[in-house]
């Protein structure tokens, strides 16, 4: 099984996942796997898809699942082997099944393009949803496009400047919207993104800053709701902190490491900002509970690997 996603809501828990065989020439034979429970009856119900068009697929991963009555939308990202030019592109999809009848409505490519083109490099991404396996209004979704860099007589590559289209498909309409993206906004590398309804959290660490960036976009008004720069003197260059948004609420897992001998001394800091006011709620560090048995082995250092906030919080 490749990638897989759920949705969940109060009627029912919905699986959608990607099969596939590897072979000599890459992965092939990619089917859809579609499993449904009704939490009232706890009835159980599945089947599997050929996903169409598939033989020029080299890649699919599943990125959001959404329910609406009887019918199930599976959004896909699919690497895609243009045999025409010789070149690769990838295709944003929206499978739509009939879950009653077990079967496959509608393939509708909601964005597509070549990797690299007209001596540009393109990167067509999603957003995640700030309420993961639940109901969202949109499926959000950006076009990154920037210049082909050649590396200079030292091998240093120079980025150029970033050009970025951001989409909303309407879950209602099935229509595609364009949206610009606010002025407001520094197109950079390093941005993690998230939305809810028509809200996007564009969040930017800034190691010079010392500070987390954050600029809350409203789609329907094209207006920007909340900006603030929130001081945090732990991020450093090297710093890439796991971010979270949920409820108006921004969790940071952050691991800095300091080299002292041939041990690497990690602190782990974990961060909880009021994304309504900018205020910083709780700041702390996760170390080894005091007392027998829970010292850490002598040259170890405790590593948080990554942080999952639940549904309660």
């Amino acid at each position: 099984m490749g990638s897989l996603c759920f949705y969940e809501d109060s009627e029912s828990l919905v699986f959608a996942g990607v099969d596939y065989k590897r072979t000599n020439r890459g992965l092939r034979d990619f089917s859809f796997t579609i499993a449904q429970l009704h939490k009232k009856n706890k009835d159980e119900s599945s089947f599997q898809i050929k996903v169409p068009g598939e033989a020029n697929d080299d890649f699919i991963s599943v990125n959001d699942v959404q329910k609406h009555g009887g019918e199930l939308d599976v959004f896909t990202t699919n690497s895609v082997s243009d045999h025409q030019v010789g070149a690769s592109k990838t295709e944003l999809h929206c499978y739509r099944f009939d879950l009653e009848k077990k079967k496959l409505l509608s393939d509708q490519i909601l964005l597509s393009a070549r990797d690299a083109e007209n001596n540009m490099e393109n990167r067509i991404y999603n957003l995640s949803s700030t309420t993961k396996m639940a109901p969202e209004k949109y499926y959000v979704f950006v076009k990154d496009s920037r210049p082909v860099s050649s590396p200079d007589e030292n091998g240093k590559v120079s980025k150029g400047s970033v050009k970025g289209e951001l989409y909303a498909y309407n879950m209602k309409t099935n229509v595609v919207q364009t949206f610009a993206f606010p002025k407001e906004l520094s197109m950079v590398d390093i941005m993690i993104n998230y939305y809810h309804g028509p809200l996007i959290y564009f969040v930017t660490p800034d190691a010079n800053a010392k500070a987390v960036k954050v600029l809350i976009y409203n789609m329907e008004t094209k207006k920007v709701v909340g900006q603030y720069t929130i001081p945090i003197e732990e991020i450093g260059e090297d710093t890439k902190p796991d971010i979270f948004i949920k409820n108006n609420r921004m969790y940071l897992l952050i691991v800095n490491h300091e080299q002292t001998g041939r041990v690497d001394i990690q602190t782990n800091y974990i961060m909880v900002c009021d994304l309504q006011n900018g205020k910083i709620l709780y700041k702390g560090k996760v170390i080894p509970k005091p007392g027998k048995g829970n010292s850490l082995p002598k040259g170890t250092t405790l590593h948080v690997e990554n942080m999952n906030v639940g549904n309660g919080l």
